[in-house]
């Protein structure tokens, strides 16, 4: 239940015009505010895709943060990987 009302209260803080991705079978479906676009998604579990993370991941300084806080003046930085 943690894990839904942090959802909610994340949700709350969503502006009109913002954007939410998730995959489909995500349970409860995010119930996101008026003006807010939900993008609804299937992931891409082949071999193909798998191979083609794989190549990235070994070819790069890739790095995978989760649940992170980060400045907000590296937020252009973090969206693009510049």
């Amino acid at each position: 239940m943690i894990q839904v009302a942090r959802q909610l209260t994340a949700l709350r803080l969503l502006k009109r015009g913002d954007r939410v991705a998730c995959p489909y079978g995500v349970f409860p479906e995010p119930n996101v505010p008026t003006g807010v676009q939900l993008l609804m998604y299937n992931g891409d579990r082949s071999q193909t895709a798998t191979s083609t993370l794989n190549e990235i991941i070994g070819s790069s300084s890739f790095e995978v943060h989760v649940a992170g806080t980060f400045p907000l003046s590296t937020k252009l930085w973090r969206h693009t990987g510049c």
